[in-house]
């Protein structure tokens, strides 16, 4: 009853969300694993009885910007819980480090912030997304945010040493642009 979930039931948990309408164009699932049955069911369970199967699904929901959990039935193939994690929002995804630093880099304020420091070619500088931290208003915490941070890779081979300091964007990931520009100038 511990055993990762197999092929055929991560399958079977996508048909479920996608007949049941929650996995939309605009959803991120961040998490999808086996959902662990109470120990004492776990206990009792007998050589070649069946037991409890179930997924535990994490969505964020970019058009409704609200963060899901949902408990998906193996067995009966249906969504037998959904909770909204008000307040909640999932780590930052693996989709995101690339669509962020694209929204970055597309926004007229990167060009001139990197202008400012004498960094005239693009493709020297990394942008690594980060988790947004603590909103500082109620909007915020409605609205999928994240901090990117830029850093001058030149040809060096670890561009975590050299951060362009003094210079960070909020990015709004629901509507695809840079929210705001903290730039503490040049020094």
């Amino acid at each position: 009853p511990l055993d990762p979930l197999t092929e055929a039931e991560v399958q079977t948990s996508l048909e479920v969300l996608k007949a049941e309408g929650k996995l939309t164009d605009t959803a991120l699932m961040p998490y999808l694993m086996l959902k662990e049955p109470p120990k004492r069911e776990v206990l009792a369970v007998k050589a070649g009885q069946p037991f409890r199967r179930e997924a535990q699904v994490v969505l964020y929901d970019r058009q409704q910007r609200k963060t899901f959990e949902l408990t998906v039935d193996l067995h009966s193939k249906k969504i037998s819980e959904t909770r909204e994690m008000i307040g909640a929002q999932p780590s930052v995804m693996l989709s995101e480090f690339t669509e962020a630093p694209k929204i970055v880099k597309a926004d007229p304020r990167f060009k001139i912030a990197m202008k400012r420091r004498n960094i005239h070619n693009m493709d020297d500088v990394a942008v690594d997304v980060w988790a947004f931290g603590s909103p500082e208003s109620a909007s915020q915490t409605k609205t999928r945010l994240l901090r990117a941070i830029t850093y001058f890779k030149g040809t060096g081979k670890n561009f975590y040493a050299r951060p362009i300091e003094g210079l960070t964007f909020i990015v709004n990931m629901d509507e695809g642009k840079v929210e705001r520009v903290i730039d503490t100038e040049v020094y």
